[in-house]
């Protein structure tokens, strides 16, 4: 399974869950997962990675300009393929 969810460090001890493949901080009930301490972090990720936790879907206007997901990407005609 790919790794969907990791932490960063946001600022001096202070980390934030993040979207790998967006980059955008993760919202749970409409609010960032950041400003917490590393242990938190790690474990807000292996909540989502596990299923038990479930981050809000971004924002319509997010979701509309945000590139394909890779695996639609990987089936898509190449000038080489067609």
């Amino acid at each position: 399974m790919a790794t969907r969810y990791d932490k960063r460090l946001e600022d001096e001890d202070l980390w934030q869950v993040y979207e790998i493949a967006t980059g955008r901080v993760v919202m749970i009930a409409g609010q960032p997962y950041d400003g917490m301490a590393e242990v938190e972090a790690a474990e807000i990720v292996a909540l989502l990675e596990g299923g038990i936790l479930t981050a809000d879907a971004p924002p319509a206007e997010e979701q509309a300009a945000a590139p394909q997901d890779a695996q639609n990407v990987a089936f898509q005609k190449t000038p080489e393929t067609r």
